[in-house]
């Protein structure tokens, strides 16, 4: 990185009083913070929004603030940016897993394995099934709904089971252009080689890219949100599918 000459943006009443240091997050977005002086008033002395940096020339403007005192005024002009040779820094991924609760009955596993279906439960289990009109116990595997497990089965009082879902998967990077947002959509897997991948049905929300302009670049962050066991039905999130 080849450092610029010293250009204290061109007038001479603004003066540099310090340049501090830079920090690099681990999105790519490099940030400093430089101190001027100038008279008491002549805030058309402080650098633009977006005006470079006094010596790395791809950090530019991106917040400044003023403090006043008698006679002499500083103001802390915050810069951003990233460097000029690429369109945009490589993503990193953020994982936060989350769970939920489901009734038993929504198990994939519960009329083969769990519970079995009415015409023939589970002997250790002992699922109780009702006809859903008279709520007699009832064997038809057609009309027949599960009520609850019975009190000298293994598993008396299970009513729900826990689930992934809310766990969430985030892209962060840093772009020179505009991005463009998508409305929400399913995916079947969220980018990244170490994407989380649970199989069967489940499958991903693809959520509204979110952006922040900082100097003249963009600091970009994108969202996938998991499904429960059964997926993201299509008929309510319609969006176009990769």
């Amino acid at each position: 990185m080849a450092l610029k000459k010293q250009k204290v943006h061109g007038n001479s009443d603004l003066i540099l009083e310090a340049s501090g240091e830079l920090t690099i997050d681990k999105s790519g977005l490099w940030t400093g913070t430089c101190v001027f002086n100038f008279p008491a008033g002549e805030v058309k002395l402080i650098p633009a929004q977006g005006a470079k940096h006094p010596y790395v020339g791809f950090l530019h403007v991106d917040r400044r603030r003023i403090v006043m005192s008698p006679g002499l005024w500083k103001v802390y002009v915050d810069y951003a940016g990233m460097e000029d040779d690429r369109d945009e820094t490589e993503p990193t991924y953020e994982f936060s897993p989350g769970t939920g609760t489901e009734q038993i009955e929504t198990h994939p596993d519960f009329y083969t394995i769990i519970a079995g279906p009415p015409s023939g439960p589970n002997p250790h289990t002992k699922p109780i099934y009702r006809d859903p009109v008279t709520g007699y116990i009832s064997t038809d595997n057609a009309t027949a709904e599960f009520d609850r497990f019975s009190l000298s089965g293994t598993l008396a009082g299970v009513e729900s089971y826990i689930v992934q879902n809310n766990t969430i998967w985030t892209k962060t990077w840093v772009r020179k252009s505009k991005p463009v947002t998508d409305p929400i959509k399913i995916v079947d897997k969220p980018p990244g080689a170490d994407a989380p991948d649970y199989g069967g049905n489940y499958n991903w929300l693809e959520l509204p890219l979110r952006y922040s302009l900082r100097g003249i670049v963009y600091s970009c962050s994108q969202s996938w949100q998991c499904s429960g066991p059964k997926g993201w039905h299509p008929l309510v999130y319609p969006g176009r599918k990769k």
